[in-house]
């Protein structure tokens, strides 16, 4: 029988050292999961470890607790386009007794006009409804717009904290609603709201169409007997006729290389905007006309297309 022997009494103490920490770990570990911030959606519940930040009117306005999104029923209900006469509410969010007033810019398109809408708290020192903001609190600024006939109104918000003035706008120059952006000096990239006629319902043949949008002058050259030629006035900017298959003018402004391989190629003299890399100007014409797509009718048919 061989007899089993103890280790070193230096390497039983190191094990048993190693053990301990190991236990240690795991305890602080577990800890750590269980007192971790309840997330639920958007809503976060504050660690009880944690104290809530606060925030003062102090003549400076914080970008991070500013917040609208045009398609988010929190901020922006009805969503979407609504029957005239219907009356949409705004809430625009803000970190708790930090700003001192909201105003809502809207332009009428009907009455080409413009009018300020001061907003009012609708709900204080709540939570911030975002999940990166566990220990804020926040407060919801209110308003209301609607327009009695069929109209767009284009909006966008001023914010003030004492004599600090933040602007709060559509974040893309395509204006295609969401999430906003916070900027310290303006940019007129309104959100949109359309009221549209009462009663009125997309036609059964617009439901399941199939629409091919078309730049005719691109598409098909159809008479050639009716091009623009270089030269034709097109207000400070001549047109300038390009044959078909040329590349378009500036297509390349975005290349990696084009501070190389971009150069102006239809233009001895260019703009002061961008003296070495071509750019677009809208001047570039190929011929393309409405005649060249009712030729190709059968072709764009034979593809599935049912609305032009």
């Amino acid at each position: 029988m061989r007899t089993m022997h103890q280790p070193p009494a230096r390497q039983r103490i190191a094990l048993a050292i190693a053990v301990a920490l190991a236990a240690i770990t795991l305890f602080v570990a577990v800890g750590a999961f269980l007192r971790r911030p309840a997330i639920s959606g958007a809503t976060v519940t504050p660690s009880a470890t944690r104290p809530i930040r606060t925030h003062a009117h102090d003549n400076n306005v914080e970008y991070l607790g500013l917040r609208f999104d045009s398609r988010d029923p929190v901020y922006h209900s009805p969503v979407g386009a609504v029957p005239a006469g219907t009356t949409v509410t705004l809430h625009f969010r803000s970190f708790h007794a930090d700003v001192t007033a909201v105003t809502v810019r809207v332009y009428d398109l009907n009455t080409s006009a413009e009018r300020f809408v001061p907003m009012v708290i609708d709900r204080a020192n709540i939570d911030c409804q975002q999940a990166t903001l566990p220990d804020d609190r926040c407060d919801f600024w209110q308003a209301e717009l609607t327009a009695p006939a069929p109209d767009n109104l284009w909006y966008r918000f001023v914010i003030q904290d004492g004599t600090a003035i933040a602007y709060y706008a559509d974040d893309t120059a395509a204006l295609d609603g969401g999430l906003g952006l916070a900027t310290p000096t303006l940019r007129d990239n309104s959100f949109a709201q359309m009221f549209y006629v009462p009663g009125f319902t997309t036609p059964d043949w617009l439901k399941h169409a199939i629409i091919y949008q078309i730049f005719p002058d691109r598409f098909r050259n159809g008479d050639p007997a009716n091009d623009p030629q270089t030269g034709d006035h097109r207000y400070a900017d001549p047109v300038l006729k390009l044959s078909w298959g040329v590349l378009p003018e500036g297509y390349c402004r975005g290349y990696a290389d084009a501070a190389t391989q971009c150069p102006w190629r239809f233009d001895a003299t260019p703009p002061a905007t961008s003296p070495t890399i071509e750019a677009p100007r809208g001047r570039d014409y190929m011929g393309g006309d409405l005649r060249g797509v009712i030729q190709k009718l059968d072709y764009l048919q034979a593809l599935g297309v049912t609305a032009l």
